[in-house]
Protein backbone atom coordinates (compact mmCIF):
# COMPACT_ATOMS: atom_id res chain seq x y z
CA UNK A 1 0.00 0.00 0.00
CA UNK A 2 2.63 2.26 0.66
CA UNK A 3 5.08 1.61 -2.32
CA UNK A 4 1.91 2.24 -4.26
CA UNK A 5 1.15 5.47 -2.33
CA UNK A 6 4.96 6.63 -2.75
CA UNK A 7 4.48 6.14 -6.53
CA UNK A 8 1.33 7.65 -6.80
CA UNK A 9 2.30 10.75 -5.08
CA UNK A 10 5.85 11.25 -5.82
CA UNK A 11 5.67 14.84 -4.38
CA UNK A 12 6.08 13.32 -1.00
CA UNK A 13 9.51 13.09 -1.16
CA UNK A 14 10.37 15.76 -3.47
CA UNK A 15 12.07 17.70 -1.54
CA UNK A 16 14.64 14.21 0.25
CA UNK A 17 18.17 14.57 -1.06
CA UNK A 18 18.52 13.06 -4.44
CA UNK A 19 20.02 9.31 -2.69
CA UNK A 20 17.26 9.33 -0.57
CA UNK A 21 14.73 9.31 -3.05
CA UNK A 22 16.21 7.03 -5.31
CA UNK A 23 16.47 4.61 -3.10
CA UNK A 24 12.37 5.35 -1.31
CA UNK A 25 11.36 4.91 -4.97
CA UNK A 26 13.55 1.70 -5.17
CA UNK A 27 12.14 0.35 -2.40
CA UNK A 28 8.74 1.32 -3.34
CA UNK A 29 9.37 -0.54 -6.51
CA UNK A 30 10.59 -3.55 -4.81
CA UNK A 31 7.23 -4.15 -2.28
CA UNK A 32 4.91 -3.97 -4.95
CA UNK A 33 6.87 -6.37 -7.32
CA UNK A 34 6.80 -8.78 -4.79
CA UNK A 35 3.60 -8.08 -2.65
CA UNK A 36 1.73 -11.16 -3.49
CA UNK A 37 4.48 -13.13 -2.12
CA UNK A 38 3.24 -13.82 1.49
CA UNK A 39 -0.45 -13.44 0.02
CA UNK A 40 0.18 -16.63 -1.84
CA UNK A 41 1.95 -18.73 0.33
CA UNK A 42 -0.76 -17.76 3.72
CA UNK A 43 -3.64 -19.22 0.88
CA UNK A 44 -1.45 -22.17 0.01
CA UNK A 45 -0.76 -22.72 3.98
CA UNK A 46 -4.57 -22.92 4.23
CA UNK A 47 -5.32 -19.45 5.63
CA UNK A 48 -8.13 -17.89 4.96
CA UNK A 49 -10.35 -14.75 4.74
CA UNK A 50 -11.64 -14.21 8.42
CA UNK A 51 -8.10 -15.01 10.28
CA UNK A 52 -6.50 -12.69 6.97
CA UNK A 53 -9.29 -9.89 8.41
CA UNK A 54 -9.50 -10.99 12.32
CA UNK A 55 -5.52 -10.43 12.56
CA UNK A 56 -5.54 -7.01 10.02
CA UNK A 57 -6.58 -4.68 12.75
CA UNK A 58 -4.14 -5.62 15.35
CA UNK A 59 -1.18 -5.12 13.21
CA UNK A 60 -2.18 -2.15 12.15
CA UNK A 61 -2.59 -0.74 15.11
CA UNK A 62 0.97 -1.96 16.32
CA UNK A 63 1.93 -0.49 13.10
CA UNK A 64 0.51 2.57 13.85
CA UNK A 65 1.80 2.47 17.06
CA UNK A 66 4.99 2.05 16.30
CA UNK A 67 5.07 4.64 13.54
CA UNK A 68 4.16 7.27 15.82
CA UNK A 69 6.79 6.58 18.23
CA UNK A 70 9.78 6.98 15.24
CA UNK A 71 7.88 9.77 13.64
CA UNK A 72 7.44 11.92 16.31
CA UNK A 73 10.69 11.22 17.98
CA UNK A 74 12.29 11.92 14.82
CA UNK A 75 10.52 15.36 14.80
CA UNK A 76 11.79 15.71 18.04
CA UNK A 77 15.15 15.27 17.10
CA UNK A 78 14.95 17.81 14.87
CA UNK A 79 13.81 20.32 16.58
CA UNK A 80 10.63 20.37 14.70
CA UNK A 81 8.35 20.02 17.71
CA UNK A 82 9.99 23.55 19.92
CA UNK A 83 7.12 26.26 20.25
CA UNK A 84 7.98 28.39 17.30
CA UNK A 85 8.01 25.61 14.69
CA UNK A 86 5.33 23.29 16.38
CA UNK A 87 2.64 25.32 14.38
CA UNK A 88 4.08 24.76 11.24
CA UNK A 89 5.23 21.01 12.10
CA UNK A 90 1.74 20.33 13.02
CA UNK A 91 0.26 22.30 9.67
CA UNK A 92 2.05 20.23 7.45
CA UNK A 93 1.76 17.00 9.56
CA UNK A 94 -2.51 17.10 9.43
CA UNK A 95 -1.70 17.91 5.56
CA UNK A 96 0.34 15.05 4.91
CA UNK A 97 -1.75 12.54 6.69
CA UNK A 98 -5.76 14.37 6.30
CA UNK A 99 -5.01 16.80 3.13
CA UNK A 100 -6.80 16.02 -0.04
CA UNK A 101 -4.30 13.12 -1.20
CA UNK A 102 -3.81 12.57 2.57
CA UNK A 103 -1.77 9.00 2.94
CA UNK A 104 -4.86 8.48 5.74
CA UNK A 105 -7.48 8.19 2.93
CA UNK A 106 -4.98 6.20 0.79
CA UNK A 107 -4.64 3.42 3.47
CA UNK A 108 -8.09 3.35 4.09
CA UNK A 109 -9.57 3.07 0.19
CA UNK A 110 -6.73 0.10 -0.28
CA UNK A 111 -7.54 -1.58 3.72
CA UNK A 112 -11.13 -1.60 2.90
CA UNK A 113 -9.90 -3.54 -0.56
CA UNK A 114 -7.53 -5.51 1.51
CA UNK A 115 -10.46 -6.41 3.58
CA UNK A 116 -13.02 -7.67 1.31
CA UNK A 117 -13.27 -11.67 0.68
CA UNK A 118 -12.91 -11.21 -3.13
CA UNK A 119 -9.02 -9.32 -2.51
CA UNK A 120 -6.10 -10.59 -4.44
CA UNK A 121 -3.21 -8.20 -3.86
CA UNK A 122 -2.85 -8.07 -8.21
CA UNK A 123 -6.66 -7.26 -8.14
CA UNK A 124 -4.39 -3.72 -7.76
CA UNK A 125 -2.01 -4.09 -11.15
CA UNK A 126 0.11 -1.07 -10.21
CA UNK A 127 3.20 -2.53 -12.44
CA UNK A 128 2.68 0.18 -14.90
CA UNK A 129 4.02 2.50 -11.85
CA UNK A 130 6.91 0.83 -11.01
CA UNK A 131 8.07 0.21 -14.94
CA UNK A 132 7.66 3.74 -15.59
CA UNK A 133 9.51 4.29 -12.35
CA UNK A 134 12.21 2.04 -13.35
CA UNK A 135 12.34 3.71 -16.71
CA UNK A 136 12.80 7.33 -15.34
CA UNK A 137 15.31 6.31 -13.12
CA UNK A 138 17.41 3.98 -14.88
CA UNK A 139 20.68 6.35 -15.27
CA UNK A 140 20.08 7.34 -11.58
CA UNK A 141 20.49 3.59 -10.21
CA UNK A 142 23.81 2.68 -12.67
CA UNK A 143 25.34 5.46 -10.77
CA UNK A 144 24.26 4.54 -7.00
Amino acid sequence: MLGDYLLSNPSVIALAEPDFKLIWGWHAVEEIEHKSVCFDLYQHAGGGWFKRAFVYLPVALDFFILFSILFWSMLYKDGLLKPRKLLQTIKQFLSFFFGKTGVVWYLLKHSFQYLSPSFAPWNHDNRAKTEEWIASNTENIKTL
